[in-house]
């Protein structure tokens, strides 16, 4: 199975997500899971089955957008579920590889083959996905501490215009208490930082 990466870290997809339903007893996670994997894999199957140009770039694109679907619901289970998250994270890598080595095989394809015609849109769209802004207060606030590290709620506050104080320091509580920052008082400020 070394000669293609693509379908490689598919299958282990597969097997992390299988291994993350067995130890989730959550049921709506499951089938949330469930249901975006099944997606996932219909798409890579249809995908791999292509023939002409068009249909190729068509495949890539809705392959491309069932990978995101299952990374945002992984995240989504990960920031909702408080218990170990270790196989999610593990999941999640998975996820990002497979993406990783499905991009780096169609550039292949498209040097390879110059009838293929993969417009910028798809590599400036990979790039807006990565820049955009976190959508909930929850993603705004955790992704302000990854980055300063240390902060505190005055700060946090400060940096939110469109935020009130209460919910700031209600998603700080709610953060910390599901264990995705660490709360510190230090000469009676209390600071805030990832684990």
């Amino acid at each position: 199975m070394r000669g293609n990466k693509e379908t490689k870290n598919l299958i282990l997809v597969l097997v992390s997500a299988s291994k993350v339903m067995s130890k989730t007893e959550d049921i709506f996670f499951k089938k949330k899971i469930f249901h975006r994997l099944a997606n996932f894999t219909e798409e890579y199957v249809d995908f791999k089955s292509k023939g002409s140009v068009a249909q190729y770039r068509e495949g890539f694109l809705k392959l491309k957008s069932e990978c995101d679907n299952l990374l945002e619901t992984v995240d989504f289970v990960i920031y909702s579920n408080p218990v170990d998250n270790t196989p999610l994270l593990y999941l999640k890598r998975r996820i990002l590889l497979f993406k990783l080595a499905m991009i780096k095989n169609i550039n292949k394809r498209v040097r390879e083959n110059s009838s293929i015609k993969i417009d910028y849109p798809i590599q400036k769209d990979i790039v807006l996905d990565q820049a955009q802004e976190p959508a909930s207060n929850k993603d705004k606030i955790l992704s302000l501490i990854k980055r300063r590290n240390k902060i505190r709620a005055k700060d946090i506050i400060g940096e939110f215009n469109d935020i009130s104080d209460r919910t700031v320091k209600r998603t700080l509580k709610d953060l910390a208490d599901n264990g995705l920052i660490r709360k510190e008082e230090i000469n009676k400020a209390v600071y805030y930082s990832i684990l």
